[in-house]
């Protein structure tokens, strides 16, 4: 709370499970230190209308950490692999991701690879290195994907932000990733 203070301003998270409008009602009580040995109390209010998903963007995904259930353009979907945080990084599984935009997936056991292809995009990550292609691109992560069960986890940001999807975050009260939107 201290931006209420000193900028009179304060972030609120949001996350929908459904398209459409929502109306979102603050309310923030704060005490100030007054002139007497009493605080003042003073309190801030507003309403704010949020589009969600009618915003000219075609698809939405909303992937939570340790969910098996995601949200593409307001359907609830299962997955078998949830999104994880691992070293401070947040992972997501890679064919999961992938589907919900429509991408073709594939997985060569051999090389351990995995290419995913979307509206003429072609993504390429390999297990164990932060080296990966976009269109024959070499490009490099700060992290490399991995197997956890029989699936591969990649880093959320370099492998959405290569299909020219948008990535945005929520945090938990622990400053935690809670929930990831995606949106194209």
């Amino acid at each position: 709370m201290a931006d209420l203070v000193t900028k009179g301003q304060f972030k609120v998270s949001f996350t929908a499970s459904a398209i459409g409008e929502y109306k979102l009602q603050t309310v923030v009580r704060y005490e100030q230190a007054g002139g007497t040995d009493e605080p003042v109390v003073k309190y801030y209010s507003g309403i704010e209308t949020i589009t969600v998903g009618n915003t000219g963007v075609e698809d939405v995904v909303v992937m939570s950490i340790n969910s098996n259930e995601i949200v593409v353009n307001s359907e609830i979907k299962i997955i078998d692999a949830a999104p994880i945080v691992e070293n401070n990084r947040t992972f997501v599984p890679f064919r999961a991701l992938a589907e919900a935009f429509g991408a073709t997936v594939a997985y060569d056991e051999t090389t351990q690879a995995v290419t995913a292809e979307l509206n003429g995009t072609t993504v390429v990550m390999t297990i164990g290195s932060a080296t990966y292609t976009v269109n024959g691109v070499e490009k490099t992560a700060d992290v490399a994907p991995f197997i956890n069960g029989s699936r591969t986890m990649v880093p959320v940001r370099f492998v959405a932000e290569a299909f020219g999807i948008t990535v945005t975050p929520t945090y938990d009260d622990n400053g935690a990733t809670a929930d990831i939107l995606f949106a194209k």
